[in-house]
């Protein structure tokens, strides 16, 4: 807003200081402010599209990081319950076998 007051005061200089403006009278006054206000909500929704871009990568980066650590995680568990009950067969049958050898 400060650039739209920025714009319209110097357009004010140059229509009492220049012949060509005020013959054109008060249309430089809207045609440069209609510019200066389109150009500022242009940026804006740049800014803003840029933004929600930003933020929408970080949410899949972030979903993707924790889909990963879950299925590293499922695998593992799956993993660990295949193998204990063999290693603990081989003890439990290990530290029989030595009792009954004794």
């Amino acid at each position: 807003m400060e650039m739209v007051r920025k714009v319209v005061l110097v357009d004010c200089w140059m229509l009492h200081h220049c012949n060509y403006c005020r013959e054109v009278g008060l249309g430089i006054h809207v045609a440069v402010a209609a510019a200066v206000v389109v150009v500022a909500v242009a940026v804006v929704v740049v800014v803003v599209v840029v933004v929600v871009v930003v933020v929408v990568v970080v949410v899949v980066a972030v979903v993707a990081v924790v889909a990963v650590v879950a299925v590293v995680a499922v695998v593992a568990v799956v993993a660990v319950a295949d193998v204990v009950p063999i290693f603990l067969e081989k003890i439990l049958m290990g530290a029989l076998m030595e009792g009954y050898e004794n």
